[in-house]
């Protein structure tokens, strides 16, 4: 079995173990309560496709279509900037985002990685790309970072 195979059938079994003997953090969590706050997306956010935290708590959401990045102030409800990769926004099929440090992931449903610095307000920023090549095993949903480890998963 090839190794980026084998390295996702262990995932995906220490995951379902961990949803189906209840050891996993989503224990942590009681969904039948009410959420803690709740918010309308403005219409810029409209087709966001993932969310991720930084180690300071920023808050970031990028588009579904464009390599767009917003910083969100979740207690204001609102947008606090946007940046892009490239100049025009790259477009793609953007699935998930993670931040380590001051670098930010994208990854699109082919398995496409392009990474960057966070920039500010209405900058675009240069970025760099990586294939994985999971695209020709299988359609990817999101993207998160293991500080633990430190990778992306």
């Amino acid at each position: 079995m090839p190794a980026s195979l084998h390295f996702i059938g262990a995932v995906l079994a220490a995951v379902f173990s961990a949803v189906l003997t209840g050891d996993g953090i989503l224990t942590r969590y009681d969904f039948d309560q009410p959420p803690a706050d709740r918010w309308e997306l403005p219409k810029e956010l409209a087709e966001i496709s993932g969310l991720a935290v930084d180690s300071a708590g920023r808050l970031f959401a990028h588009g579904d279509e464009r390599a767009e990045i917003f910083e969100l102030d979740r207690r204001g409800h609102r947008i606090i900037g946007s940046f892009t990769f490239g100049n025009p926004a790259v477009l793609g099929d953007f699935e998930g985002i993670a931040v380590s440090r001051n670098r930010i992931y994208l990854v699109t449903s082919d398995g496409v990685i392009y990474a960057g610095r966070v920039g500010a307000s209405g900058e675009h920023v240069d970025f760099v790309t990586y294939a994985t090549g999971l695209g020709r095993l299988c359609e990817i949903e999101g993207l998160a970072y293991v500080p633990a480890d430190p990778s992306l998963l």
